[in-house]
Order: C-alpha cells, then structure tokens, then sequence
C-alpha cells in the first residue's frame, strides 16, 4: 500500500537524531569558531551603542526543531527585541544531520546556508555571513 512508502520514507523522521559525532563536531564548530566571532560582532555593537546578546537555547525554523544551537540577537537602539537575530544549529530529524544558518529579520526566517559537514564551515566563511547578515538587519530595521 503506498501509505506503507509513506510512512517508511517520512514517518520515522521525527524519531531520527543526528549522530553523536555529528552533534559534537558542530559544538566543537560552535565553541572554536561561532561563538568567537559572535562575540567579535556583538562587542562591535555594543561599541556602537546597541545591547546584543549570545544564547545556546534551542530554536524553532519553519517548524523544525533546532538543537544544539546558538544565536546573535542584535539589540539594535530603539529596536531591541524586534532588531532579529542570526543562528547557526543542527536541524533534529534530519539524518546524518544538517547544520542551518538562518536570520530572523521579524517576523521572517531566512535561510543563510545549509551544511551536510560542521568541519566544513570556516572561520572566513562565517565571519563573513554574519557581516551580511548584520547589514541585512540593520537595513530592514531602518524601514
């Protein structure tokens, strides 16, 4: 019966995790290169006078849960709160697992990259991601 292929091709997903390795080698990824430079960027803006802060909690994308995770949120002056944030995490119950970048410029998620392999992402690479993230908020929080 075909609702049979259904559920074996998605039924399971839900009950799916990404593997031990995969989940340490993004914390390794969070502890050596995205919180460094998170905390680079928010030191720059709260130079600049706004109020960022850091966090681990988990997160929910277009109704996917993300965990481990960690997260940007700008604090923009007069925007606080609703300035929007920049998050990297695992995505759970995709198999082998997928690390997501995404920003919130509120109320709308977008996806910044998608990745099959936490030791692929580079300190370049994301440093870069977060300035373009940065300038995509500031600019949506100016209209």
């Amino acid at each position: 019966m075909k609702l049979a292929l259904i559920d074996a091709r998605f039924g399971k997903k839900s009950a799916l995790s990404p593997s031990a390795d995969f989940e340490a080698a993004f914390v390794r990824l969070r502890e050596r290169i995205l919180r460094p430079i998170m905390q680079d960027v928010a030191s720059e803006l709260r130079r600049l006078g706004h109020d960022p802060t850091i966090d681990e909690d988990a997160k929910l994308h277009e109704s996917e849960r993300i965990s481990p995770c960690i997260t940007l949120h700008l604090g923009l002056a007069q925007r606080g709160s609703k300035s929007g944030y920049i998050s990297f995490g695992i995505v759970v119950g995709k198999e082998p697992g997928e690390v997501l970048a995404w920003l919130v410029a509120p109320p709308t998620p977008f996806d910044l990259g998608h990745y099959a392999q936490p030791d692929t992402i580079s300190e370049a690479h994301v440093e870069q991601l977060l300035v373009d993230a940065v300038e995509h908020l500031f600019a949506h929080s100016s209209t």
